[in-house]
């Protein structure tokens, strides 16, 4: 004879399986860890530039962090990579500071900089110790209104970003997470 259970098993299919009973030592979920959102203030500046300011002060940090809405899809025809190259180079040189005395800067307080152009907006963001962050607030704005692009900083970055894309070429997975996207979003 075939139990009730057993018929009712092999009806919800091959896969199904019957809740457990819990066993005695099993351990009560954690509970629930209040969770406080944090509430972005945006500002956009008559040049177009977005600022976001996020406050949290339970990290002794702070993150400078603008984008303006344009990247890669507004890339000049026979000219790919242009805002990605423009946003490596923010912080290769200004008007008053070499790439030397950048660097030196924000090394000396263990701050970085980064900058990344996407398909439709391009970000640059600093990020340091909240001590540190009225001192560097002027050498952000330079970087990111200021650049200067000096020949031999752009020369190097070049010589960085082909290596780069030479590397790219022997990746599989690069290769094939490129060819996906291609056959997916059509180029």
């Amino acid at each position: 004879h075939l139990h009730t259970s057993t018929l009712a098993r092999a009806a919800r299919g091959p896969l199904a399986r019957t809740p457990q009973r819990p066993t005695p030592n099993a351990q009560r979920p954690a509970a629930a860890i209040p969770f406080r959102t944090l509430s972005p203030v945006e500002k956009t500046l008559p040049n177009g530039l977005k600022l976001v300011l996020l406050e949290n002060h339970d990290l002794p940090s702070v993150t400078f962090s603008a984008r303006v809405d344009t990247g890669s899809l507004l890339d000049p025809t026979g000219k790919p990579g242009t805002a990605n190259f423009v946003a490596r180079m923010l912080d290769q040189g200004t008007g008053s500071r070499s790439y030397e005395e950048i660097q030196g800067a924000l090394e000396q307080v263990g701050a970085t900089f980064s900058a990344a152009a996407r398909k439709e907006t391009t970000g640059a963001s600093l990020r340091t110790l909240s001590r540190y962050a009225y001192d560097l607030l002027p050498l952000y704005a330079e970087l990111i209104t200021a650049p200067a692009f000096p020949a031999q900083r752009l020369d190097l970055e070049r010589s960085k970003l082909l290596t780069e894309l030479r590397e790219n070429a022997d990746d599989a997975e690069y290769v094939g997470r490129v060819a996906f996207n291609q056959a997916i979003y059509e180029g």
